[in-house]
Protein backbone atom coordinates (compact mmCIF):
# COMPACT_ATOMS: atom_id res chain seq x y z
CA UNK A 1 0.00 0.00 0.00
CA UNK A 2 1.73 2.82 -1.14
CA UNK A 3 1.69 6.05 1.52
CA UNK A 4 3.14 8.59 -1.21
CA UNK A 5 5.29 8.13 -4.29
CA UNK A 6 8.66 9.84 -4.47
CA UNK A 7 9.87 8.86 -8.23
CA UNK A 8 13.44 8.46 -9.31
CA UNK A 9 15.92 9.74 -6.57
CA UNK A 10 19.53 10.47 -5.94
CA UNK A 11 21.88 8.44 -3.61
CA UNK A 12 21.54 11.85 -1.66
CA UNK A 13 17.86 12.20 -1.62
CA UNK A 14 17.64 8.04 -0.94
CA UNK A 15 20.15 9.11 2.67
CA UNK A 16 16.95 11.80 3.48
CA UNK A 17 14.36 9.77 2.93
CA UNK A 18 15.86 7.34 5.35
CA UNK A 19 16.24 10.18 8.02
CA UNK A 20 12.41 11.45 7.36
CA UNK A 21 11.36 8.06 8.03
CA UNK A 22 13.22 7.88 10.70
CA UNK A 23 11.54 10.85 12.37
CA UNK A 24 8.06 9.78 11.50
CA UNK A 25 5.70 9.71 14.51
CA UNK A 26 2.50 7.43 14.34
CA UNK A 27 1.40 3.86 16.19
CA UNK A 28 0.59 0.76 14.82
CA UNK A 29 -3.04 0.29 14.03
CA UNK A 30 -5.96 -1.86 12.08
CA UNK A 31 -7.43 -1.44 8.41
CA UNK A 32 -10.84 -2.99 7.25
CA UNK A 33 -10.53 -3.65 3.60
CA UNK A 34 -14.33 -3.35 3.12
CA UNK A 35 -14.35 -2.17 -1.49
CA UNK A 36 -13.02 -3.22 -4.51
CA UNK A 37 -12.49 -0.34 -7.19
CA UNK A 38 -11.38 -0.01 -10.23
CA UNK A 39 -9.69 3.20 -11.78
CA UNK A 40 -9.75 3.29 -15.60
CA UNK A 41 -6.89 6.44 -15.90
CA UNK A 42 -4.90 3.68 -15.41
CA UNK A 43 -6.52 0.55 -15.67
CA UNK A 44 -5.94 -0.85 -11.88
CA UNK A 45 -8.52 -2.78 -9.55
CA UNK A 46 -7.73 -2.08 -6.44
CA UNK A 47 -8.95 -3.42 -2.67
CA UNK A 48 -9.42 -0.62 0.13
CA UNK A 49 -11.43 0.99 3.05
CA UNK A 50 -14.28 2.84 3.37
CA UNK A 51 -13.08 4.85 6.28
CA UNK A 52 -9.25 5.79 6.91
CA UNK A 53 -8.24 4.76 9.98
CA UNK A 54 -7.10 7.56 12.73
CA UNK A 55 -3.75 6.23 12.51
CA UNK A 56 -3.05 5.59 9.05
CA UNK A 57 -4.37 8.83 8.42
CA UNK A 58 -1.70 10.31 10.98
CA UNK A 59 0.89 7.98 9.40
CA UNK A 60 0.31 9.39 6.04
CA UNK A 61 0.22 13.28 7.56
CA UNK A 62 3.35 12.89 9.39
CA UNK A 63 5.44 11.08 6.21
CA UNK A 64 4.32 13.66 3.64
CA UNK A 65 4.17 16.79 6.14
CA UNK A 66 8.32 15.98 6.38
CA UNK A 67 8.93 15.12 2.74
CA UNK A 68 7.35 18.70 1.45
CA UNK A 69 9.19 20.49 4.54
CA UNK A 70 12.57 18.55 3.09
CA UNK A 71 11.36 19.09 -1.18
CA UNK A 72 10.17 16.76 -2.37
CA UNK A 73 7.53 16.78 -5.20
CA UNK A 74 4.39 14.29 -4.24
CA UNK A 75 1.22 13.57 -5.43
CA UNK A 76 -0.79 15.64 -3.83
CA UNK A 77 -4.31 13.73 -4.75
CA UNK A 78 -6.88 12.70 -1.81
CA UNK A 79 -5.14 10.01 -0.14
CA UNK A 80 -6.64 6.83 -0.88
CA UNK A 81 -5.97 3.79 0.53
CA UNK A 82 -5.59 0.82 -1.24
CA UNK A 83 -4.00 -2.09 -2.43
CA UNK A 84 -3.50 -2.72 -5.72
CA UNK A 85 -4.39 -5.74 -7.37
CA UNK A 86 -4.59 -6.22 -11.11
CA UNK A 87 -2.96 -3.87 -13.24
CA UNK A 88 -4.10 -3.38 -17.21
CA UNK A 89 -7.76 -4.89 -16.57
CA UNK A 90 -10.14 -4.83 -18.44
CA UNK A 91 -13.37 -3.87 -16.27
CA UNK A 92 -15.73 -6.37 -15.22
CA UNK A 93 -18.07 -6.47 -12.97
CA UNK A 94 -16.53 -6.25 -9.55
CA UNK A 95 -17.60 -8.65 -7.12
CA UNK A 96 -18.87 -6.64 -3.55
CA UNK A 97 -16.84 -7.91 0.05
CA UNK A 98 -19.31 -9.57 1.72
CA UNK A 99 -16.98 -9.16 4.91
CA UNK A 100 -14.33 -6.78 5.82
CA UNK A 101 -10.81 -8.18 5.57
CA UNK A 102 -9.20 -7.36 8.76
CA UNK A 103 -5.47 -6.05 8.28
CA UNK A 104 -2.95 -5.27 11.07
CA UNK A 105 -0.50 -2.22 10.12
CA UNK A 106 2.67 -3.03 12.09
CA UNK A 107 5.22 -1.32 9.68
CA UNK A 108 6.39 1.24 6.85
CA UNK A 109 8.73 0.52 4.27
CA UNK A 110 10.80 2.88 1.33
CA UNK A 111 10.28 0.34 -1.16
CA UNK A 112 12.24 0.86 -4.52
CA UNK A 113 9.74 -0.18 -7.90
CA UNK A 114 11.85 -1.78 -10.60
CA UNK A 115 10.34 -2.01 -13.58
CA UNK A 116 10.89 -5.64 -15.77
CA UNK A 117 9.95 -6.71 -19.01
CA UNK A 118 6.46 -7.92 -18.06
CA UNK A 119 5.83 -6.80 -14.53
CA UNK A 120 7.04 -4.63 -11.90
CA UNK A 121 9.56 -5.39 -9.23
CA UNK A 122 9.12 -4.20 -5.27
CA UNK A 123 11.69 -4.36 -3.07
CA UNK A 124 11.77 -3.52 0.35
CA UNK A 125 14.71 -0.77 1.12
CA UNK A 126 14.25 -0.41 4.83
CA UNK A 127 10.90 -0.56 7.33
CA UNK A 128 10.35 0.87 10.24
CA UNK A 129 8.15 -0.69 13.18
CA UNK A 130 5.17 0.85 14.51
CA UNK A 131 4.75 0.84 18.18
CA UNK A 132 1.37 -0.85 19.40
CA UNK A 133 -1.43 1.59 20.65
CA UNK A 134 -0.52 3.34 24.10
CA UNK A 135 3.16 2.83 24.28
Amino acid sequence: MTLAFIGAVSREQLDRLHAIADRVRSEAFEMHIDRLGYWPHNRIVWAGCTEVPFYQRRLYDSLVESLLVEGFQIDRRPFVPHVTLVRKAHRGELPELKRPIPWAVTEFALVESLPQPAERQYVSLCRWSLPPLGR
